[in-house]
């Protein structure tokens, strides 16, 4: 599997179906991912995106530009400190 972060499970109930392919999964492994549920080569096909805002990036965790990295830092600073 790819560096993406998703949570594999197995699907619980026969008929569960693939959010992308709309295969059904018929009990076998299945990733979720925002809330919905992809087989593997569907998952391994969805885009992935920076940290900080919706542009594409090669990798999970990724972000696109310098001043991306410069606006998650402002936005996770200590705000305790402001005051």
């Amino acid at each position: 599997m790819s560096a993406k972060l998703g949570k594999i499970a197995t699907a619980k109930v026969e008929g569960d179906y693939c959010y992308s392919c709309d295969e059904p999964f018929a009990l076998s492994n299945l990733i979720e991912r925002d809330d919905e549920l992809y087989c593997e080569s569907c998952y391994e096909e969805l885009p992935i995106y920076c940290v900080n805002c919706m542009e594409e990036v090669d990798e999970e965790g990724q972000f696109c530009s310098k001043s991306c990295v410069k606006e998650y830092q402002w936005d996770m600073r200590d705000k305790t400190l402001d005051r």
